[in-house]
């Protein structure tokens, strides 16, 4: 069955992610960051990142009319940007993808963090001018947050949490799909969750981490222990 997405993990091949104590630690690098500008934007922004598994591209696109704070469960629209065209055996072969914008409901703590990040960033000079979210001490009234900027602060958090191994940005997209896939959530949920565009690549995480599979490799290290 071809994949209209052009692309899953191949079998076989190692998916990356970040354990619970990595995630820890890297938060609690980001809780001690004496600068409250730049703790609370941190915090809320890789909280968000975990939550529904931002792509780095996706992350400055977010705007502050996209939160919405007045209904219950609070909401955020995320613009999913798909970086590979699609593939030589889709009729739109070559051609880019478009963007789909959704909203997602978010979880108090979530609420609270961009919440509070909100009122801090009030007090940026071009707070009004500058439609994003996430701005940097420098944001002028057109720049704010880029790719870099995320792997730069990936890195330094990842540092200052002395993490024993290379962390890189899409671990946590990564991350978001294997949480999700061993609460038990269904291939179509962690599609919908990420932006996916086939179901096959939610698939490719329940079928490596999901309930079942926890439980057969359960079964087979119980009957070959001695």
């Amino acid at each position: 069955m071809p994949n209209p997405s052009g692309w899953q993990v191949p079998e076989g091949e190692a998916i990356k992610y970040l354990s619970d104590g990595e995630l820890r630690y890297f938060f609690k690098a980001i809780d001690q960051v004496p600068n409250e500008f730049r703790r609370l934007r941190d915090r809320a922004m890789f909280q968000l990142i975990l939550a529904f598994g931002l792509r780095c591209a996706e992350v400055p696109l977010i705007k502050v009319t996209d939160f919405n704070g007045s209904i219950s469960p609070a909401q955020l629209r995320i613009t999913r940007v798909k970086l590979k065209p699609y593939p030589k055996s889709h009729p739109k072969a070559g051609q880019k993808k478009p963007r789909e914008s959704r909203w997602y409901d978010l979880s108090k703590l979530n609420e609270r963090a961009v919440r509070a990040w909100l009122k801090v960033r009030e007090q940026h000079r071009h707070a009004n001018a500058n439609p994003a979210l996430f701005l940097t001490f420098h944001s002028d009234e057109e720049h704010a947050f880029s790719t870099a900027h995320i792997y730069d602060l990936v890195r330094d958090y990842a540092e200052a949490a002395k993490l024993e191994r290379h962390i890189w940005p899409h671990m946590w997209r990564h991350t978001t799909a294997v949480k999700m896939a061993q609460a038990g959530m269904s291939a179509y949920d962690i599609m919908h969750r990420l932006g996916h565009t086939s179901v096959l690549s939610g698939q490719t995480y329940v079928n490596r981490f999901g309930p079942e599979k926890a439980a057969l490799d359960r079964k087979t290290d119980a009957a070959l222990e001695f």
